[in-house]
Protein backbone atom coordinates (compact mmCIF):
# COMPACT_ATOMS: atom_id res chain seq x y z
CA UNK A 1 0.00 0.00 0.00
CA UNK A 2 1.28 3.74 -1.09
CA UNK A 3 0.87 6.25 0.92
CA UNK A 4 1.92 10.10 0.73
CA UNK A 5 3.05 12.11 4.26
CA UNK A 6 3.22 16.35 4.28
CA UNK A 7 3.06 16.58 0.89
CA UNK A 8 3.48 20.31 -0.42
CA UNK A 9 0.08 21.51 -1.76
CA UNK A 10 -0.08 22.79 -5.20
CA UNK A 11 -3.69 23.99 -5.36
CA UNK A 12 -2.59 27.55 -3.42
CA UNK A 13 -4.31 29.28 -0.79
CA UNK A 14 -8.48 28.15 -1.16
CA UNK A 15 -7.94 24.03 -1.51
CA UNK A 16 -5.56 21.26 -1.36
CA UNK A 17 -3.70 18.76 -3.84
CA UNK A 18 -5.40 16.02 -5.55
CA UNK A 19 -2.77 13.26 -5.43
CA UNK A 20 -2.52 9.85 -7.52
CA UNK A 21 0.87 7.87 -7.80
CA UNK A 22 1.61 6.77 -11.32
CA UNK A 23 4.51 3.33 -11.57
CA UNK A 24 6.20 2.87 -14.83
CA UNK A 25 9.14 0.58 -15.43
CA UNK A 26 11.94 1.32 -17.86
CA UNK A 27 12.33 -0.15 -21.35
CA UNK A 28 15.80 -1.72 -22.89
CA UNK A 29 15.81 1.49 -24.89
CA UNK A 30 15.51 3.70 -21.89
CA UNK A 31 11.82 4.70 -22.26
CA UNK A 32 9.03 3.89 -19.56
CA UNK A 33 6.38 2.25 -19.72
CA UNK A 34 3.13 3.39 -17.46
CA UNK A 35 2.16 0.15 -15.50
CA UNK A 36 -0.25 1.26 -12.75
CA UNK A 37 -2.16 4.44 -12.32
CA UNK A 38 -3.62 4.89 -8.39
CA UNK A 39 -6.92 6.89 -8.00
CA UNK A 40 -7.15 10.11 -7.36
CA UNK A 41 -7.41 11.22 -3.21
CA UNK A 42 -9.10 14.22 -3.25
CA UNK A 43 -7.96 17.28 -1.23
CA UNK A 44 -5.43 15.28 0.77
CA UNK A 45 -1.99 16.30 1.46
CA UNK A 46 -1.67 12.81 3.49
CA UNK A 47 -2.77 10.31 0.72
CA UNK A 48 -3.77 6.64 1.74
CA UNK A 49 -3.99 5.08 -1.66
CA UNK A 50 -6.30 1.98 -2.12
CA UNK A 51 -4.20 -1.30 -1.91
CA UNK A 52 -2.94 -2.68 -4.93
CA UNK A 53 -1.67 -6.14 -6.43
CA UNK A 54 0.30 -6.70 -9.86
CA UNK A 55 1.61 -9.42 -11.31
CA UNK A 56 5.62 -8.94 -11.15
CA UNK A 57 5.49 -9.75 -14.91
CA UNK A 58 3.66 -6.61 -15.66
CA UNK A 59 5.36 -4.63 -12.87
CA UNK A 60 9.23 -5.17 -13.94
CA UNK A 61 8.76 -8.10 -16.62
CA UNK A 62 9.84 -10.48 -13.73
CA UNK A 63 13.22 -8.65 -13.41
CA UNK A 64 13.54 -7.56 -10.01
CA UNK A 65 16.45 -5.34 -10.41
CA UNK A 66 14.74 -3.61 -13.60
CA UNK A 67 14.50 0.02 -12.77
CA UNK A 68 10.44 1.42 -11.35
CA UNK A 69 9.89 5.25 -11.21
CA UNK A 70 7.21 5.96 -8.59
CA UNK A 71 5.50 9.69 -8.91
CA UNK A 72 2.87 11.50 -7.46
CA UNK A 73 1.56 13.69 -9.37
CA UNK A 74 -1.55 16.45 -8.36
CA UNK A 75 -4.42 16.36 -10.46
CA UNK A 76 -6.25 18.90 -12.35
CA UNK A 77 -9.32 19.30 -14.12
CA UNK A 78 -7.48 20.39 -16.91
CA UNK A 79 -5.64 17.24 -17.36
CA UNK A 80 -2.45 19.36 -16.87
CA UNK A 81 -1.23 17.63 -13.90
CA UNK A 82 1.55 19.33 -11.35
CA UNK A 83 4.24 17.10 -10.37
CA UNK A 84 5.07 16.55 -6.41
CA UNK A 85 8.06 14.04 -5.77
CA UNK A 86 9.21 10.81 -7.71
CA UNK A 87 11.41 8.35 -6.26
CA UNK A 88 13.22 5.55 -8.68
CA UNK A 89 14.00 2.19 -6.96
CA UNK A 90 13.19 -1.71 -8.04
CA UNK A 91 10.62 -4.86 -7.06
CA UNK A 92 13.66 -6.28 -5.35
CA UNK A 93 14.27 -3.07 -3.25
CA UNK A 94 10.23 -3.04 -2.73
CA UNK A 95 10.18 -6.72 -1.49
CA UNK A 96 13.05 -6.15 1.11
CA UNK A 97 11.46 -3.31 2.48
CA UNK A 98 7.80 -3.59 2.09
Amino acid sequence: RLEGRGLKNKDGYFGKSDPFVVISRINGDGTWTVVRRSEVVMNDLNPCFRSDQIQLRKLCNNDLHRQLKIEILDWNKNGKYDHMGVVFTTADQILQNP
